[in-house]
């Protein structure tokens, strides 16, 4: 069917077929977009269970797909292919829309969870559908780096480099350095730390007038606590009681407080002493160890239960209440494992806060957004290709790598840049696993699993540079126009949301999100699957009470593969 012919026939009989072949193309991919939309916007339904349902229901899939597109005369060949080109299109499309339920809904999945917390602050800013356009945003940006490097990609992959054998021994190494580095980089959080008096050149006052004026100047020394006031220039006046090179302790009436100068300081312990300041935190010693330890304990406290759902068995004898609905038990325990870790408990701590969703602001200058955000998205779709190029490391793995790439906390864009390069992650590593499929010939995920089953010998592998298979072909192209699509349904539906949810009472919207995602884990997970909810939002609320990441969640997924390549 889809041949090009080159015999001697006039130009428009020799494009016959390829424009069949792109009809087809394009209205299957928007069939599998309409799909992504549904998969998308739905907690819970993942594209591997999507994919495992089209294995599963192969044989009526291919009279359906015959059936809609049978004014083109397919073959059985042909047949497999466009049926591929739904699967790819719906995950490619899930890629853009499954940050919306993320967002608002506090719904996350595997490749979404971590957008969960940056999600959910800016939407109690009135920024949620920013954020939904910053998830686009890196979702394209991921499309332009693959388009721009499926050649080099290739040459790395395969011959002549075979860079992929060379170094799939370093993945154990790689996911441990990750881990350390993160724990290791763990800071006190700066409400947790003590407050000290900032000193620069000029901050010693001479006498008591000097201080008078200073005090005058920026507003005095007020009764509040020092840690109300970082960041804010204060003048004290107290008695020296300890004094060493570039600090001294400072008696005042409000308690005692450290002075660090930024100069050689000549006051000696019992001296009066006037001063002017900035208050800034200084994290002790035990503080910053402290930190690090709690950071270490969450980590292997979610590998732990992370290594108990997914190897243990447990839903082999789960009991489900529509055990139709579940393809895969191997897999179903992810839903509430992540929705208990990053949803069920920043919706509980958003409810303890008692705070609500203002008016959320939907008229948004895209250009001006999106300006300063290319490097973040970038990197993101860098870690993605990386999740899928080397089997172990997965989307959630390639996000912690993507956060240490752009870590910008102290930057005032730091939610947004984490956004984009999130949402590269996961659509990089969804075409990155595609061009893995036909180089390499091994699945990187689900999807591409179930694609193995489904094209059969079609399944032709990219062996000359310049010969790229046809299969492969058809399916970049679903994929392309899948992603075209999906950035704009997501702007229109991300709008359509942020507008809904200005109206809505917080606290009703969120009790109505937590019994709907009570409701999603039974059916999908089971009696079993509510119990791990509950452990891992126990687990899930500890990260923000003592004052670490949330990043250090990623355990469950990264413990038991660490776990997997050292055992």
């Amino acid at each position: 069917m889809f041949s090009i012919k080159v015999k001697q026939k006039s130009l428009d009989t020799e494009l016959v077929e390829p424009v069949l072949l792109v009809l087809c193309v394009v209205f299957l991919s928007i069939l599998g977009t309409a799909l992504g939309v549904i998969t998308g916007l739905t907690p819970g339904i993942h594209v591997n269970l999507v994919a495992a349902s089209f294995v599963a229901l192969h044989a009526q899939l291919t009279a359906l797909v015959s059936f809609l597109v049978g004014w083109a005369g397919p073959t059985s060949s042909d047949v497999l292919i466009l049926i591929c080109c739904i699967i790819i299109a719906n995950a490619v499309s899930h890629t853009f829309l499954d940050y919306i339920p993320s967002v608002f809904l506090g719904a996350p999945d595997a490749d979404t969870a971590l957008s969960v917390l940056p999600g959910h602050r800016m939407l109690l800013k009135g920024r949620g559908y920013e954020a939904v356009l910053l998830s686009a945003f890196g979702s394209l940006v991921a499309l332009f780096f693959f388009l721009c490097l499926l050649f080099p990609a290739r040459f790395l992959m395969g011959s002549p480099l075979h860079v992929y054998e060379k170094l799939s021994w370093s993945i154990p190494f790689i996911l441990v350095t990750v881990v350390t580095m993160l724990i290791v980089s763990e800071r006190t959080r700066m409400e947790r730390c003590r407050p000290v008096l900032r000193c620069t050149s000029g901050g010693i006052l001479d006498n008591e007038r000097e201080f008078q004026r200073m005090q005058d100047l920026v507003g005095g020394e007020t009764e509040s606590p020092l840690s109300d006031q970082l960041w804010k220039a204060v003048v004290a006046k107290g008695t020296i009681l300890r004094r060493k090179s570039q600090s001294v302790l400072l008696s005042t009436e409000n308690g005692s407080v450290r002075v660090e100068f930024e100069f050689p300081c000549r006051l000696a312990e019992g001296d009066k002493a006037y001063i002017a300041a900035v208050v800034e935190p200084s994290p002790s010693y035990r503080q910053a160890l402290v930190t690090k330890i709690w950071a270490l304990g969450v980590f292997l406290a979610s590998g732990l239960l992370g290594y108990v759902v997914l190897s243990s068995g447990l839903f082999g004898i789960n009991w489900f209440p529509f055990p139709s609905l579940v393809i895969d038990k191997s897999s179903v325990g992810l839903f509430p494992l992540f929705t208990g870790l990053f949803g069920f408990s920043t919706l509980i701590l958003s409810l303890a806060r008692n705070t609500g969703v203002p008016e959320q602001c939907v008229e948004i200058n895209e250009g001006e957004l999106f300006r300063g955000h290319f490097s973040s998205g970038l990197k993101g779709a860098l870690a993605g290709c990386i999740a899928g190029w080397f089997p172990g490391i997965s989307n959630a793995t390639a996000t912690v790598i993507a956060k240490m790439l752009d870590d910008r906390e102290k930057k005032g864009d730091s939610e947004r840049d984490f956004i984009v390069a999130v949402s590269a992650v996961n659509t990089s590593s969804c075409f990155f696993t595609l061009l893995a499929l036909f180089v390499l010939l091994r699945a990187r995920s689900g999807v591409m699993n179930a694609m193995i089953g489904a094209l059969g010998d079609a399944l032709v592998p990219w062996t000359e540079i310049e010969l790229v298979p046809l299969a492969m072909t058809t399916l970049l192209l679903s994929g392309v126009i899948a992603a075209c699509i999906g950035f704009i349904l997501t702007k229109k539906i991300g709008r359509r949301f942020a507008l809904a949810c200005s109206d809505l009472d917080y606290r009703k919207l969120v009790y109505s999100i937590i019994l709907l995602l009570i409701a999603m884990v039974f059916l999908l997970s089971g009696l079993l699957g509510l119990v791990i909810a509950l452990l891992a939002t126990c687990l899930g609320m500890i990260p923000p009470l003592v004052g670490v990441k949330r990043v250090h969640l990623m355990g469950c997924l990264i413990l038991p593969l660490i776990i997997l390549f050292v055992g």
